[in-house]
Parts: structure tokens; C-alpha cells; sequence
């Protein structure tokens, strides 16, 4: 997760390189968006990341960044 305390946004971002060397699916977006509101990162691939702790499972929807 990143959060930008200025803004006090935050967003599930998954890094290039992690998400290559897991092997993991890589979702193209048709419509890239901006990350943030001064355009510094533009994003155009999502990952959808599955996990669990103990018996409690979830996915999580991360932006690649």
C-alpha cells in the first residue's frame, strides 16, 4: 500500500519486478490512469493478488507500478 500523508490518499501499488518474479497475471487497463494528482505515475497494468492469514483469505486488486 502507498500513502501520501501531503494528500492523504493512499493506493495498493505492486512493484514491476515483485510481480514478474512471482509469475503473477498481469491485467492491462484500456483506459491508463494517473496515480496521483500531480501525474508523476501513470498506470496502465494491474494485478490482482490473493492471500491468506490463518483460515481468513482475500484478493486484493493492486495497481503495477
Amino acid at each position: 500500500m502507498f500513502h501520501d500523508n501531503r494528500w492523504g490518499s493512499c493506493a495498493n501499488v505492486a512493484i514491476t519486478r515483485v510481480v514478474e518474479k512471482l509469475g503473477l497475471s498481469i491485467i492491462s487497463l484500456t483506459k491508463p490512469y494517473k496515480l496521483s494528482e500531480k501525474g508523476e505515475i501513470m498506470v496502465n497494468k494491474q494485478v490482482l493478488i490473493t492471500f491468506a492469514i490463518g483460515r481468513y483469505k482475500n484478493e486484493v486488486l493492486c495497481d503495477v507500478v
